[in-house]
């Protein structure tokens, strides 16, 4: 697919200071458009709506690119030279999708294309340097067995704070 309108994303980027952050954004805007149309484009209904990258602030600490299938919170990551890798912040800070979704984009053509998933449990953390885990590519699910991954896949239980830890906080 190409991508030629991405007027929104511009606007969201030119908010950005930093310019390292800033083509993060890019890339990560590139990788959602795709996402969403590949997953439309297979029936699904996908929501960015309630995605955590709309917050600037956590986008720009955390670098997410979240997207929704019903309960199912993904991260988009964007390929450009058949790399495909994690930000160790995910772990770090406890905010793991229920799956990771990689996108191979080609600058010169503005092509994408799905390449597959990982599931986070399935991560070699090994296999990193400071800020990254790299995933093999033997270890991607690919796009063929979306409908097949989607089916097995639970959503990760939603953590409520008890009643009473709640409450407690509003004690002075």
């Amino acid at each position: 697919m190409l991508l030629n309108d991405l007027s929104e994303e511009q606007r969201f980027c030119g908010y950005i200071a930093d310019t390292q952050a800033r083509s993060r954004a890019v890339a990560n805007m590139i990788g959602i458009k795709a996402a969403v149309d590949f997953f439309e484009g297979c029936g699904l209904e996908c929501n960015t709506k309630s995605s955590l990258f709309r917050v600037k602030r956590v986008f720009q600490e955390l670098d997410i690119a979240d997207v929704y299938i019903g309960d199912l919170r993904i991260d988009v990551r964007l390929s450009v030279n058949n790399e495909f890798f994690i930000p160790k912040k995910h772990y770090e800070y406890g905010v793991t999708p229920d799956l990771y979704m990689f996108i191979s984009y080609n600058s010169d053509s503005g092509e994408t294309s799905v390449c597959g998933f990982v599931e986070p449990i399935k991560v070699d953390k090994a296999n990193a340097n400071n800020y990254y885990y790299f995933i093999s590519r033997n270890t991607i699910t690919p796009p063929e067995r979306t409908a097949e991954l989607f089916d097995t896949l639970q959503a990760k239980a939603k953590k409520v704070l008890p009643l009473g830890i709640k409450k407690n906080c509003f004690i002075l």
